[in-house]
């Protein structure tokens, strides 16, 4: 399970995001980068507080 409330928490995932141009506005949004092996996944999002929120998936 991977998850983060505020995407500059983990630097590995803030770096991969700067490189990519994918760094939000404001510092508490939530955003990360994960590598996955080609195949089927699930994602559950759901926003801080049970709030609502937006996801985009991309691939590289």
């Amino acid at each position: 399970m991977t998850a983060n409330d505020n995407w500059q928490d983990d630097v590995a995932s803030a770096s991969e995001l700067a490189t990519i141009g994918l760094t939000p506005a404001d510092a508490s949004e939530s955003a990360l980068v994960i590598t996955l092996l080609p195949g089927q996944y699930t994602a559950i999002v759901r926003g801080n507080n049970a709030g609502t929120g937006t996801a985009l998936g991309r691939g590289l």
